[in-house]
């Protein structure tokens, strides 16, 4: 998934990039001149988040977040996750924090 997801960020900075080409709008242009070079320097990864702190995206299992909380705001679960073991790995997030179930 990791793969997946850092191929599909690539291919929306390249949009980006075309768009920022071919815009005559000059508040556009400025948008996209700081917003490239954030989404050019996120860091994707799997490790735990003790080997990466300073990743931006994080792949994990449910285990993975109980041995390490997630300091996040938003996190997207893509697996069934039982919700004895959901409630315990979002009680670390921040207050408003959001998770997204793609799960059943």
């Amino acid at each position: 998934m990791l793969a997946a997801v850092r191929k599909q960020w690539m291919q929306i900075e390249r949009q980006l990039r075309r768009e920022r080409s071919s815009t005559l709008d000059a508040t556009r242009i400025l948008e996209l001149t700081y917003e490239i070079p954030r989404m050019q320097s996120m860091v994707f990864t799997a490790k735990a988040p003790i080997d990466e702190p300073q990743a931006d995206v994080l792949f994990a299992t449910a285990d993975d977040f109980l041995k390490w909380p997630p300091q996040c705001r938003t996190m997207y679960v893509t697996c069934a996750v039982e919700l004895e073991v959901l409630y315990q790995i979002t009680a670390w997030m921040a207050v408003h924090g959001l998770v997204v179930m793609y799960a059943p």
